[in-house]
Parts: C-alpha cells; sequence; structure tokens
C-alpha cells in the first residue's frame, strides 16, 4: 500500500474538489522513519487511517461550551444553547432588551446593558392613609380615591391637576341610631330630615 502514490496520481488526474460533503473520507497518516529514502518514500501503512470531514470538523476532543455562574443564587442564564453537527455550528441566545427602559449596546469585548429610567421609589409622607401602594416593574401604583357614599363628592379638575373632595350631603346620627339628614335655606334655617 502505497499511499503517497496514489494521492500524488490523484493530482495528475485533477481529482481535486472545492465543496466537500461531510460524509467525504480524508486520509490521515503518522509520520514516522520510512523503509526507504527518496522522493516516493510512502507513508508507513500501518498508521494510514480514515476520518470523516464530519467528524473532523467537529471532533470529539473539541472544547466543549459552559456558561459560567459566580455562584448559586445568582439567577443567571446561559449564553450558550446548543451545538449542530450538520453543518457544525455553535448556537448562543441573543441578548434583547425587553421594555422601552432598557438598553443593550456591544463595544469590542462587551456587552453593556444599562436602564434609561432611575429606578426611583414613590412615598408617602406626613400623617394619614398612604395614597402610594408599591412598584411593580416600571409601574408606580397609587390607591385611588373614592367616596364611601353619597355624602362626600370626589372630583378631578384636569385644569388644575387636582382631585377635589367636597362635602354634598351632612348626614347625622342620633344616639338612638336614627339617621337624619341636615339642610339649610337662604335664610340660614336649618331643617332636619329623618332618612333612615
Amino acid at each position: 500500500m502505497n499511499i503517497l502514490t496514489d494521492i500524488l496520481s490523484l493530482f495528475k488526474r485533477k481529482q481535486i474538489i472545492d465543496t466537500p460533503s461531510p460524509e467525504d473520507l480524508i486520509v490521515l497518516g503518522r509520520h514516522e522513519q520510512p523503509d526507504m529514502l527518496g522522493v516516493a518514500s510512502p507513508i508507513p501503512y500501518k498508521s494510514v487511517k480514515l476520518i470523516k470531514l464530519k467528524d473532523l470538523i467537529q471532533s470529539p476532543a473539541s472544547c466543549t461550551y459552559e456558561n459560567l455562574t459566580n455562584g448559586a443564587g445568582t439567577n443567571a442564564v446561559g449564553i450558550y444553547k446548543s451545538t449542530s453537527s450538520n453543518p457544525c455550528t455553535v448556537n448562543l441566545r441573543s441578548i434583547t432588551a425587553i421594555g422601552n427602559n432598557i438598553d443593550v449596546v456591544q463595544n469590542v469585548n462587551e456587552i453593556e446593558i444599562s436602564t434609561i429610567a432611575e429606578p426611583n421609589l414613590a412615598e408617602s409622607i406626613g400623617n394619614g392613609v398612604d395614597v402610594y401602594k408599591e412598584k411593580v416593574g416600571e409601574t408606580l401604583r397609587f390607591r385611588s380615591i373614592s367616596a364611601a357614599d353619597d355624602t362626600i363628592l370626589v372630583n378631578t379638575n384636569h385644569a388644575d391637576d387636582e382631585v377635589r373632595i367636597s362635602l354634598k350631603r351632612v348626614i347625622l346620627r342620633s344616639p338612638n341610631g336614627s339617621i337624619w339628614e341636615v339642610t339649610v335655606d337662604d335664610s340660614g334655617q336649618l331643617t332636619t330630615t329623618l332618612v333612615g
């Protein structure tokens, strides 16, 4: 078996291709001391092997890919997804921004993720009931102001950006539990009416 002579004959017959298929075979040989010297000295036949092109491209001894983390509890997500054999492809996840306040920019060696808006919280100050409730994601959530019954009127003044609360009816409860409505006429005369 003279592998070198066979290969040289393929060159002479122009048996050369530009786009091999994954199933094509490639001759492998280990360089050893030849039995004879000269231009046509053969590769020792005992070291000749064949390998498929797809196996050569994706060798079992090739590097593996690993997503590294700083330890437990970091809630890290991996960039590496999988490896395809035909064609040989390393599949990586893309990094995208969800929402209007996040910006993803790449430079020479890094991918920078920044937020455009400040992550501020709202706070109710002073005495009374808190209007601010919580923050969910990018949304600050406030409690609504409503009237418990028809004695209070709550409306908004869009021109002045105000919420106006006014007394609509005067209702009083007597010691025995009766409910009275108090009204006044133009002369200032008070009138009580039993309403419940």
